[in-house]
């Protein structure tokens, strides 16, 4: 499909730095999918993904978050509860939290990510899942951190 190649075109020129050429192909995706697909249909969640990265990489974490809510919804409505693409969503969304300061809301969306990872068809030894275990280990470490400076 069309929007594949969007998609797939603003995620190679957003890993160039090209982040205006990154929203041109989104935003085609985003247009078409809108036009052709119902508002819940998982592939907008896909695209609400991509756009989210183009947000924090300009360090709109606030905007990020909000397009990783709405591709979170839509998946929550469309998807089986341990499909790997709410895995993706939640590690991006612990990301998103992790650099707002957030802490506990990183830890629960790293530990969604992982419960899901583990539910779906990732083993341990997964290279996906060996980075969702990277981001929980290093929201674990912080929110002890956190716990301690309390103390």
């Amino acid at each position: 499909m069309v929007v594949d190649r969007y998609n797939y075109i603003g995620w190679v020129r957003k890993k160039q730095g090209k982040i205006s050429e990154a929203w041109t192909s989104h935003e085609q995706a985003m247009q078409i999918l809108q036009k052709y697909l119902p508002p819940t249909h998982p592939r907008l969640a896909v695209t609400y993904n991509y756009i989210s990265l183009l947000y924090s990489a300009m360090n709109d974490h606030l905007t990020a978050l909000d397009c990783l809510e709405k591709a979170l919804h839509i998946q929550e409505q469309a998807l089986h509860p341990n499909h790997p693409h709410l895995a993706e969503t939640h590690f991006n969304m612990s990301i998103i939290f992790e650099r707002l300061n957030k802490v506990d809301d990183a830890f629960q969306h790293a530990k969604k990510a992982i419960d899901i990872g583990n539910q779906a068809f990732f083993t341990s030894d997964d290279p996906q899942m060996k980075i969702y275990q990277e981001q929980f280990d290093k929201i674990l470490l912080l929110t002890q951190s956190c716990n301690e400076l309390v103390l």
